[in-house]
């Protein structure tokens, strides 16, 4: 048992016993939807709805999207799991001037493909800044994991095909079941290295 658990195939937890490690999800941060990086790797995605109102964008939210104060937005808050375990919380702030009628259908599945499919919207371009995070007690139980299992934290602002950012993100990722992957080269016709800043 000792050789499975350096290998990373059994897990154990202090006072509880011994487990099998579910197989990590790899994300190459490409520009796609949980929903497709899911299905990607085989595994079925579903969300869990928490939060889905309407919102006035305050000073930091105005600023994300480009829009002006008190701007209604739709707020949703949601889990996203991967073959029923806990992947990840998404709280998202879409604004209601490119998706003024977002339905809370919409929010079982992918969102990219509700927005091109309802809205010819293309996501053209994410920003995203990665940090640790610590959870607190109720992410924990949302995500059903320990206190000692760290997360990661995504601040993304998703952008459409004409540059208008609409969609900001915040989301917790369990670091147990979810890791990122970059592949960083340099530029062969210019010679210059492509910069990787991790601040």
């Amino acid at each position: 048992m000792e050789v499975l658990v350096k290998e990373g195939q059994l897990i154990k937890h202090s006072r509880s016993g011994t487990y099998l490690q579910r197989p990590m999800i790899a994300s190459e941060l490409k520009l796609r939807s949980f929903t497709e990086e899911m299905k990607s790797r085989r595994v079925a995605p579903s969300s869990k709805i928490l939060t889905f109102r309407e919102v006035r964008a305050n000073k930091e939210l105005s600023l994300r999207l480009n829009v002006r104060l008190e701007t209604k937005l739709f707020l949703v808050k949601r889990i996203r799991l991967g073959d029923g375990v806990p992947i990840c919380i998404e709280k998202l702030y879409v604004s209601q001037i490119v998706i003024p009628n977002l339905t809370r259908k919409a929010l079982y599945g992918s969102l990219y493909d509700y927005f091109r499919s309802e809205y010819n919207i293309h996501i053209r371009h994410a920003s995203n800044v990665i940090s640790a995070y610590l959870p607190s007690t109720l992410e924990q139980q949302s995500l059903k994991i320990d206190s000692v299992t760290p997360c990661l934290y995504m601040r993304i602002t998703d952008t459409n095909q004409h540059g208008v950012p609409f969609m900001a993100a915040d989301c917790i990722y369990r670091s147990d079941r979810y890791e990122i992957s970059l592949n960083v080269q340099s530029d062969t016709k210019t010679g210059n290295s492509v910069e990787l800043t991790i601040s």
